[in-house]
């Protein structure tokens, strides 16, 4: 006989932890929405997404484009394309979406989809934050998060002193 037809089947979860789950699922869904331009992704970057995460059950990022980052940046920036730096996002376990946006605000990619939580990284407060007002005015909560001592602008400037 085939030693395949003699093993137990893997034991199913029961019908009520099953329903349990998806009803907790449906009834308390929380989408959190974070923005930036995640250029040279550093551990700083990382822990901030796992903290972002930690607030809800979906994570999604507006991520700004080449053009958008140059005119917020400056020319030489940014270092690592969008479409790359998309795929690295992405690619972080705390992150469910990512779109690009070329705004220089995330208002309109906030607005169309409308996330219940808006999270910012230091150097914000909600009086300075252009996202704030609109986050309010349909319920949404703002967040902020303080960060690491690591920036994308600091490892560029160190590479270049050392270089």
């Amino acid at each position: 006989m085939n030693e395949l037809q003699h093993q137990p089947a893997s034991p199913l979860p029961s019908p009520l932890f099953v329903a349990g789950r998806a009803a907790e699922e449906v009834a308390m869904p929380v989408t959190v929405f974070t923005n930036g331009c995640f250029d040279l992704f550093h551990y700083g970057h990382v822990d901030f997404l796992r903290r972002c995460r930690a607030l809800g059950t979906k994570l999604i990022v507006g991520l700004n484009t080449d053009a958008s980052i140059q005119r917020i940046k400056g020319p030489e920036r940014p270092i690592i394309s969008q479409r790359w730096r998309q795929g690295i996002v992405a690619a972080c376990r705390y992150v469910d979406e990512v779109h690009l946006f070329a705004d220089d605000t995330p208002n309109n990619l906030i607005e169309r989809l409308r996330p219940d939580i808006i999270v910012k990284g230091p150097g914000y407060s909600e009086e300075n934050l252009p996202e704030a007002a609109l986050a309010k005015s349909y319920g949404a909560k703002v967040v902020i998060l303080d960060g690491l001592p690591i920036s994308t602008t600091g490892i560029i400037t160190r590479i270049r002193t050392h270089a």
